[in-house]
């Protein structure tokens, strides 16, 4: 049944007045809190009395003053819990515009160490990290001994001698990827990474191994870049269930590598 007008305007009258009466309390409670009292007390430093105004919501909390001036306040000995809990405050602070605000922290991309340093824009905590993470990540692609182990990484089975372990579905929708005449097909993909093996000087046969392939599609295998979709002891675990099923690997009874076999 639709409301009238007349209950309308009278639910809008209520509410109005219900809005200044709230607001009326308010100011009443803010004044009340507010209102100052001098009042004496004893410094904890030098035992001097002193005067000083507090408002009443300060009474009431117990928020008394404590020292009769900043000097008395500093020259305090503080105990070791009070030093210890404002080191943990005062961390990572920084002064702008003399107000303390809290600090950008960076962290080194090699080591993951705190970067101590004012500049917001360093990236590395020495020159050393970062000569060896350009090393490892910005110009892997480029040295000698990466390219060495990227090509013993290759995968050196046939992947229609295991129907069971992987799904053919992808490649009968899209085909096999060719730089040319195929650029959304599929190609292998190595689940932990050649780069992430590489930097952490993974054997190239465990990379290499069937149970670190599978089939995806080129563009996903590209955009994943460098990262890991298993971590070392979940590959460990996949060989030895792969070993338990099939037997030891052997590359050298596995096919050549075809041109489909992406590494990445």
């Amino acid at each position: 049944m639709p409301i009238s007008q007349k209950k309308l305007d009278a639910n809008r009258r209520n509410s109005a007045i219900a809005r200044a009466r709230s607001a009326e309390t308010w100011h009443k409670i803010r004044e009340r809190n507010q209102a100052v009292h001098v009042q004496s007390f004893v410094c904890e430093h030098c035992g001097v009395s002193f005067c000083k105004a507090v408002t009443a919501l300060d009474i009431k909390k117990k928020r008394f003053p404590r020292f009769c001036s900043s000097a008395c306040a500093h020259a305090r000995k503080k105990p070791p819990e009070l030093r210890e809990r404002l080191s943990l405050k005062l961390r990572h602070k920084k002064v702008e515009n003399g107000k303390l605000v809290p600090a950008h922290i960076r962290y080194c991309k090699n080591c993951n160490s705190p970067i101590h340093s004012k500049s917001h824009k360093r990236s590395y905590c020495s020159d050393a990290c970062r000569i060896e993470y350009r090393s490892l990540h910005k110009n892997l692609k480029y040295t000698e001994s990466y390219k060495n182990y990227r090509c013993a990484c290759a995968f050196m089975f046939n992947l229609a001698d295991y129907p069971e372990e992987f799904d053919f579905t992808l490649i009968r929708t899209y085909g096999w990827y060719d730089p040319q005449k195929n650029s959304n097909g599929v190609s292998r993909d190595h689940l932990y990474s050649v780069s992430a093996g590489f930097k952490n000087k993974v054997p190239s046969s465990l990379l290499a191994h069937p149970a670190n392939c599978k089939l995806v599609l080129h563009v996903d295998n590209q955009s994943k870049g460098g990262r890991c979709a298993i971590s070392l002891d979940e590959l460990k675990a996949r060989i030895a269930a792969w070993t338990a099923k099939y037997g030891p690997y052997s590359p050298n009874t596995w096919a050549r590598p075809t041109k489909h076999s992406a590494v990445v």
